[in-house]
């Protein structure tokens, strides 16, 4: 039963804020992994696809501003990654 108790909040803590816009044509995503060992390069990935597609949907290629990255430690923190990014004509 212990195990459940412990596994839970692992579950519960997988976090993404979806594309959220910051300024004037300007956008940022992040989400953060459910477990420290998460490789945040995978985590990165799966922001540039999810904000090409938002790009996409508007007829317009994405530019990456910037990104950071968090890497998890076990027990201590979960991986995060934060892209800032803007839709440009094709």
């Amino acid at each position: 039963m212990k195990k459940i108790i412990y596994i839970a909040p692992l579950l519960l803590s997988a976090c993404a804020t979806g594309v959220m816009n910051v300024g004037d044509n300007l956008y940022t995503n992040s989400k953060q992994g459910w477990f420290a060992l998460i490789p945040t390069g995978s985590i990165k990935t799966e922001l540039i696809d999810e904000a090409k597609a938002f790009c996409n949907k508007q007829n317009k290629n994405m530019e990456l501003i910037n990104s950071s990255e968090q890497v998890g430690s076990l027990g201590r923190s979960l991986p995060e990654v934060h892209l800032k990014f803007k839709c440009v004509q094709k």
